[in-house]
């Protein structure tokens, strides 16, 4: 270990102290691997002027230089002009030698000691909230001290389709491993946030280490690039933003909010509101899929008018992977299946994998050059649905032409939606020889991603299944927040599986990343069926019906996609009308708000309804066998700063349609029904205002009416206009302007006034498109 001067960089919040170091970790020319690790070196430091880059609000930045063997490492500071709590950190290391170095890894920040954290408040109770890398890694709050399941799920990710954690059998460890987003919260109410404000050219990650006593002993935020830095050359690490704060002055969710944010506006992300419905093949048909499956379907979601926004042929349509044209199971072009898609009514969607290709597929046979190998020879292999598949050198340009192309094809038969799966599989292996070894891995991706885009146009949607998030911030549309999902709430497959609380949770911890492209919650399947069809054991349907809700609720809480796969022949009338309670996507944020109260997974989401003005609760129960309350207080804890004091509220519970008015800050509600074991409710909350017209209570969409269209005031006159677009009857109670009382016998259709309470009544018998004056 290389280490320079003995005095340690200290950035005081006026409640504590944080005390931290920076690390560098290469390969010198014998393969021995150099850990140099530095104090941060206050006292070499010097004002470099002010900042630029418009990364954030940071308006002052500083310089230290130090010199070792192998070259120079340069440590980038840059702070708040009266904030120094808040910072952010970047390496470089400039290779000074005349060999080439492989570079492994630039840490820009490191602590080793609780001591120096400062923030792990009473009896060392510090949580930790982790993300994973993939979408099958399970995102958790846990509490480092206690070895309960939620300390399990913050060591381990999921199976494909979402059963069991991966390594369940493993004994845990007592080292965390997070992504790009890291906090660790105290008891006292102070909280460290680690953020990667950049992500494009680097694998990140953040590691936290407990001892023996289960208490904190260590951290390192760091970049992996794994690649060779040629004499003369410039590595450069991403930016990491650091914050300790009290969560009185501003609150964990704010943060998150600021970093999500930050980091949409630098890469330009791509957020289409309102986020696309889309009707996918998978999860009934898998691989056996047909043309005859699909006409059939489309041909009765037509005359249901189910108003999804994308049909989407899943895998089981090509060759075989890397052979992209169409099986014998689909006899005619496959850009004749897309005009059918369209002259149907919806965008025509296809499933590929671009970065795996089977031994038989022509771009193996003819391009051995372009698959990855191990070092003695063999090559890289990725194993999904039985099958093992070769990988492609994403390093390569001729790949990157090939792949290009490939989505000018596609896109030229006529598909403007693309879901692409299984991308994560060139980054995850771990000795793989790369064409081109000095470029790191995440570049690479994103230069392989960029490639899909150029080939399928600006103005097509891309949905990116199973690769890396932040690399494609900015060209991905879509992006699936977790494992597969599955038609059962819990799977025995595996002891103690459980899919339908996992998958739920994994979405639910993403919430964050709406801000960078529409969260993708996997399928919502709620058919009954209790026998494989074709053998298939992903298109039972084993939910019930308080289940099936749950699950329909998740698509809603989610704050994204809306997709779902059901065989429209079998479904059943009632279970298909579930789609009526998130159909046409409606645009909210949602928050977690009891991320950090203990429990194993979320149970009490605010869903702000964008630009509507209110927000719905929703409320989970995990438990198997007990019921709880349907009870909401009313306070920041759980609706953030939508709760002021001196403001009074109205709520109104879904199922119940009990409404209940003069609700002010602190108050706690309790409804008239219980939520079962598996349940939901879910609740609206306004601020009460009796000088316009409000929508206090529905049964259509569970945004409680945010899909009508028009609902205002006009001239003396309240015009309410909506599309309800589903076979089954809906109504909105309208509370009024307190000033506003309809006249006797001019009452429209379908209205009826309720003159005690000041409120009117609009019944509409089913789909149609309505516009009401009076």
């Amino acid at each position: 270990m290389l280490t320079n001067q003995p005095h340690i960089e200290s950035i005081r919040d006026g409640e504590g102290l944080l005390r931290y170091r920076f690390s560098v970790l290469l390969q010198d020319g014998t393969g021995e691997e150099k850990n140099i690790v530095i104090d941060a070196p206050k006292l070499a430091s010097k004002f470099y002027g002010k900042c630029s880059d418009g990364l954030d609000s940071c308006q002052r930045q500083t310089l230290s230089s130090y010199s070792c063997e192998y070259g120079e490492i340069t440590w980038h500071r840059a702070f708040e002009q009266e904030d120094s709590s808040s910072f952010r950190l970047r390496l470089s290391f400039q290779n000074k030698t005349q060999r080439p170095i492989r570079l492994l890894r630039l840490s820009p920040f490191v602590i080793e000691d609780r001591g120096s954290l400062e923030i792990d408040g009473e009896n060392g109770r510090l949580q930790l909230y982790r993300q994973g890398r993939h979408k099958n890694d399970l995102p958790s709050v846990c509490l480092l001290s206690l070895h309960d399941e939620s300390y399990e799920d913050a060591q381990r990710g999921l199976s494909e389709t979402g059963t069991t954690p991966d390594g369940a059998e493993e004994k845990p460890s007592h080292r965390f491993v997070s992504d790009q987003l890291t906090v660790l919260r105290g008891a006292s109410g102070h909280y460290l946030f680690l953020g990667f404000l950049t992500g494009a050219d680097q694998l990140v990650e953040t590691t936290v280490e407990t001892g023996g006593d289960d208490r904190f002993s260590r951290l390192e935020a760091a970049c992996i690039f794994n690649c060779l830095i040629e004499p003369g050359e410039t590595a450069v690490s991403q930016w990491l933003r650091v914050e300790r704060r009290d969560e009185h002055i501003r609150s964990v969710f704010e943060t998150i909010r600021r970093f999500a944010v930050g980091k949409a506006r630098l890469y330009r992300a791509r957020v289409q509101k309102p986020a696309p419905s889309v009707y996918c093949t998978w999860y009934y048909y898998g691989l056996t899929v047909s043309y005859r499956d699909v006409t059939e379907n489309l041909n009765l979601l037509r005359e249901q008018k189910i108003p999804f926004d994308v049909f989407q042929i899943d895998e089981g349509w090509e060759r075989v992977l890397g052979d992209w044209e169409p099986n014998s199971r689909f006899p005619l072009p496959m850009s004749q299946v897309a005009e059918e898609i369209r002259e149907a009514g919806f965008l025509p969607g296809l499933w590929t994998s671009p970065f795996i290709a089977h031994e038989t597929a022509p771009v193996s046979i003819q391009h051995p050059e372009w698959l990855l190998r191990h070092p003695d020879g063999t090559f890289c292999r990725f194993p999904m649905n039985g099958t093992t598949y070769y990988v492609l050198d994403i390093t390569h340009p001729q790949v990157l032409e090939w792949v290009r192309m490939l989505y000018v094809t596609l896109r030229r038969w006529g598909y403007v939606y693309h879901k692409l799966d299984f991308t994560r599989a060139p980054v995850i292996q771990t000795d793989a020889l790369f064409y081109n070894p000095g470029i790191p891995l995440a570049k690479a991706y994103r230069t392989a991603i960029q490639a899909v885009r150029d080939g399928i146009g600006e103005d097509a949607y891309l949905l990116i299944c199973g690769g890396l998030y932040d690399p494609v911030i900015g060209l991905a549309d879509g992006q699936r927040t977790g494992s597969d999902t599955l038609s059962m709430w819990s799977r025995t497959l595996r002891s103690g599986g459980r899919t339908a609380p996992f998958t739920i949770k994994q979405n639910l911890l993403r919430y964050w990343m709406n801000r960078w492209w529409n969260n993708d919650p996997d399928a919502l399947m709620v058919r009954r069926q209790e026998e494989p069809f074709r053998g298939l054991a992903l298109s039972c349907g084993l939910l019930t019906d308080v289940e099936a809700r749950t699950s329909a609720l998740n698509q809603y809480i989610g704050g994204g996609i809306v997709c779902s796969t059901e065989p429209m022949a079998k479904i059943d009338k009632d279970r298909l009308m579930l789609l009526s309670l998130v159909m046409p996507v409606v645009p909210v944020e949602p928050v977690p708000r009891d991320l950090f109260d203990g429990g194993r997974y979320p149970a009490v989401v605010d869903v702000s309804v964008t630009k509507k003005g209110w927000h719905t609760v929703a409320l989970i129960n995990w438990s198997d066998t007990e019921t709880i309350p349907c009870a909401l207080s009313l306070n920041t804890q759980y609706l953030g700063d939508f709760a002021a004091v001196g403001k009074t509220y109205t709520l109104c519970e879904y199922d119940s349609g009990q409404v209940v008015e003069d609700v002010q800050y602190g108050d706690t509600v309790v409804m008239g029904r219980e939520i079962p074991p598996h349940g939901c409710a879910l609740l609206k909350v306004m601020v009460q205002d009796l000088t316009r017209p409000q929508i206090i209570r529905s049964t259509g969409h569970f945004s409680f009416g945010g899909e009508a269209e028009c609902f205002r005031c006009k001239k003396g006159h309240i015009v309410f206009r909506v599309s309800w677009k589903f076979d089954r009857p809906v109504s909105y109670t309208v509370r009024l302007p307190q000033d506003f009382a309809p006249k006797s016998g001019k009452l429209p259709r379908y209205v009826s006034y309720h003159r005690p309470s000041g409120s009117i009544t609009i019944e509409l018998p089913g789909r149609g498109d309505y516009k009401i004056v009076f």
